[in-house]
């Protein structure tokens, strides 16, 4: 088992008898007078786990790497969850490699040997991902039909808004008080 904790990869040097991961689903029961209690089904939860084992004062025989001392484990675990560090937790033998984020970290000692036991609660983290609106620009060309037209009336007849009048003034390398003449060609950028 490891965890990767920002750019360092700690190996857990005893492995713990066992481990077993939660999932859930965000389902919800309502009640309806007319019908009942009904069933509105949610997306996934969060996946959890939890593992419970031992940091070594020693090299046992059953060390999977060489051990650090137990405390320089517990700090690297505790300075990730206090500073809410996204982590990395992979199971070699497995296809779990989950990303997450330490919820819970107890440890303590049970004798004298100077072995340190822990408890590691493990919850998945799941960023947001957020959809990126494009505005689409299109530019259109407007031929002035009469005599007396001004970027005014252009602008709230293409964009709805005459405070528009001075943007599409300048596009077309104009004053909005230029006047404007029959069968003129005015580029407007619309946005849509």
């Amino acid at each position: 088992m490891f965890f990767k904790i920002g750019s360092e990869v700690v190996q857990l040097p005893v492995l713990p008898p066992s481990f077993s991961i939660k999932e859930s689903q965000n389902n919800e029961e309502i009640n309806i007078n007319t019908i009942g209690t009904v069933k509105l089904l949610g997306k996934r939860g969060l996946k959890e786990i939890e593992i419970a084992s031992f940091f070594p004062k020693q090299n046992y025989d059953f060390c999977k790497c060489t051990p650090r001392a137990p405390y320089e484990y517990c700090e690297k675990f505790k300075t990730a969850l206090e500073d809410n560090t996204i982590c990395v937790l992979t199971i070699t033998g497995t296809n779990i490699a989950l990303t997450g984020t330490i919820e819970e970290f107890e440890y303590g000692e049970e004798d004298r040997a100077g072995d340190v036991s822990y408890t590691i609660n493990f919850k998945e983290y799941r960023a947001i991902k957020t959809a990126r609106v494009s505005k689409k620009v299109t530019k259109k060309v407007y031929k002035v039909k009469k005599k007396g037209e001004t970027f005014y009336y252009i602008a709230r007849k293409f964009t709805g808004n005459s405070a528009n009048a001075k943007a599409i003034a300048k596009a077309n390398k104009k004053k909005v008080s230029a006047k404007l003449k029959k069968g003129q060609k005015i580029v407007i950028n619309v946005t849509s």
